[in-house]
């Protein structure tokens, strides 16, 4: 089918989605801020009702930013094999504690398990949609900003956050444009008749095997595309570790000191919880 090879369709991440919205508004370096205490905290959730707090709390982050929530979990479709084989390694082979619900051979699911798969699963899902949100609300020039002025107390330590918030944005920037290049080998080869068009859908080795072929010419396409950047870079006078002025300015206004108690008192009542 032609949705098959839609790669950049379901890729949320590295977007930005023009909206007239409060989160869109919050000063960039407050809501990563906000962004990764969020994620640190969910990352230490263990029980069922402060996932699906957690969850809740992020899905009612998703409809104040109005994205919609079926581009959001979209988000999940490029890695879902990728997740359901991670998830089934957990259910089955997690240590053995608590009441075992079913066993055979060396494979055993027990309530410890599964509690730990549910858990993991909703993380998961809270993760891609936090960064999503994230992505989708800031400009990719406002991503860097945020990632500098955060790191800033790193640079009496000698380190380059200047560089290091550089390279992150660029990974994040790019990975709709490798999703569209992939898009465009898929369907290349699906044209000449290549493993895609005849690798069953549910078939997950012959998916891969099928997929292989790929690897090679993305990864030309990346080294290309990343020359073309620095070629770019140097042509506009880009140098390594020199002091630049930023071309807007950023002030931090009542809005974002709100933003800012009210997540921190979201990740105080998920801990209690």
């Amino acid at each position: 089918m032609a949705e098959d090879f839609e790669v950049l369709r379901y890729i949320t991440i590295g977007q930005y989605l023009p909206r007239e919205s409060v989160i869109h508004r919050i000063d960039p370096a407050v809501k990563l801020f906000c962004a990764i205490i969020l994620i640190l905290t969910i990352a230490f959730l263990s029980r069922y009702a402060s996932n699906l707090s957690a969850l809740a709390v992020v899905l009612i982050l998703v409809a104040m930013a109005r994205v919609p929530i079926g581009y959001s979990l979209s988000g999940l479709r490029p890695a879902a094999w990728f997740i359901i084989a991670l998830l089934l390694l957990e259910l089955l082979f997690s240590p053995i504690k608590g009441s075992v619900v079913w066993h055979v051979s060396f494979l055993h699911i027990t309530s410890y398990s599964l509690r730990l798969t549910t858990t993991s699963l909703l993380r998961l899902v809270d993760f891609i949609l936090l960064i999503s949100v994230f992505t989708l609300t800031t400009r990719t020039n406002d991503v860097t900003r945020a990632m500098e002025r955060l790191t800033k107390p790193l640079q009496y330590l000698k380190v380059p956050t200047r560089e290091l918030a550089l390279i992150m944005t660029i990974a994040l920037r790019f990975v709709p444009t490798f999703a569209l290049e992939m898009e465009r080998l898929m369907k290349a080869q699906a044209s000449r008749g290549g493993g895609l068009t005849q690798a069953s859908k549910w078939n997950i080795v012959a998916q891969a095997r099928a997929r292989i072929p790929l690897v090679l010419p993305l990864f030309l396409i990346a080294l290309h595309r990343a020359e073309d950047l620095v070629i770019a870079m140097e042509s506009r006078g880009y140098v390594p570790n020199r002091e630049r002025t930023m071309y807007k300015q950023y002030k931090i206004v009542a809005r974002d000191w709100v933003a800012l108690a009210i997540t921190v008192a979201i990740c105080v009542g998920l801990v209690i919880v």
